[in-house]
């Protein structure tokens, strides 16, 4: 693929060097690890939402797809087929669910479904430091490689995260009558497809016998329905993901990385990936400019990260998740 970002005024303006360089280095990531022919434009913010301008000031973590439309199951079936994507071949001919699937115009180029074009595809905005700080007295490590230390968050892991979101990694379960790509793999049992929201539900590409790992449940940790859950659902099904950038809740003082099933999830919803993790590319000099995208707005899906002392989340995941995903 080829991932175009560009940056608001305020990011251009306040966001340190070591920023823009987190930002290069899942950039480089994704252009080498996802083959597809797909450009994605992104406009990305730093202490801001660029969609709108607004501050972050509850959340690590902002994103909104653009151009969201309701695809067709028959069309967008057989663009998986083709591609090979891993539990492609389990998707019945008619849709399992009531409803209509749904897709922004990033994974519409995924799957070849739309060409090209200059229109951004999605907007991610990153807490500055400083709001960082003020949500419960932490900062970012900006580094790709070295450990956080305790009281501080992987910076890459939550722009790997918000980035999958624009790419189509959300489920539309949580609106009537709606349903994603990433829905066809959620699974209450083998050979049982999860098509509500409740427990449990887990991500599998073999019909349901292999519990790759348990999505979450917002009505248990406060979040997305297409996260990893940080802990067990009374339904009893469940597969921790551990140390994940897809991770629901995230966790300070440990890399928050890409793993073999963030891949696979990815290769499933169109994204052509490799079958184990290549090794990281290095971290590219930021560029020498960085022109502002324009602003397209639509239908919208949105999606959160949200500071680890909101009373509301449960003990375990008293740290920042990602919000949910908004769409235009």
């Amino acid at each position: 693929m080829k991932l175009n970002v560009t940056y608001d005024s305020n990011a251009l303006a306040t966001a340190p060097a070591a920023f823009f360089s987190a930002v290069d280095y899942v950039v480089t990531l994704f252009n080498t690890i996802f083959t597809n022919t797909a450009t994605v434009n992104i406009e990305v913010g730093y202490g801001d939402f660029p969609y709108d301008g607004s501050q972050l000031t509850s959340y690590l973590g902002l994103n909104q797809q653009n151009n969201v439309v309701s695809a067709n199951y028959s069309e967008a079936r057989q663009a998986l087929i083709d591609e090979g994507a891993p539990g492609a071949s389990t998707l019945p001919s008619t849709s399992p669910f009531r409803g209509q699937l749904e897709m922004g115009s990033a994974q519409e180029k995924a799957l070849g479904l739309i060409g090209s074009s200059g229109a951004v595809d999605g907007w991610v905005g990153i807490a500055s430091n400083a709001e960082v700080r003020q949500l419960g007295g932490t900062s970012w490590s900006f580094s790709s490689t070295a450990t956080p230390a305790a009281t501080e968050y992987y910076l890459v892991g939550v722009i790997e995260h918000e980035f999958t979101e624009v790419m189509g990694r959300n489920s539309y379960l949580g609106t009537r009558g709606e349903y994603g790509i990433i829905d066809l793999y959620r699974y209450a049992a083998p050979g049982i497809r999860r098509t509500d929201t409740g427990d449990p539900a887990y991500f599998s590409i073999d019909n349901g016998v292999t519990n790759l790992d348990s999505f979450n449940d917002p009505r248990i940790a406060a979040g997305d329905l297409g996260d990893w859950a940080p802990n067990a659902g009374p339904g009893g099904a469940f597969h921790y993901a551990g140390a994940d950038a897809f991770d629901n809740n995230s966790l300070p003082g440990q890399i928050n990385a890409l793993t073999l099933t963030d891949l696979t999830l990815m290769a499933a919803l169109g994204w052509d990936a490799p079958t184990a993790s290549p090794p990281p590319p290095a971290s590219p000099p930021p560029p020498a400019s960085r022109p502002r995208a324009r602003r397209h707005r639509r239908r919208w899906r949105h999606h959160r990260l949200l500071p680890w002392f909101r009373p509301h989340f449960h003990p375990f995941h008293m740290t920042p998740r990602i919000a949910q995903s908004q769409r235009s």
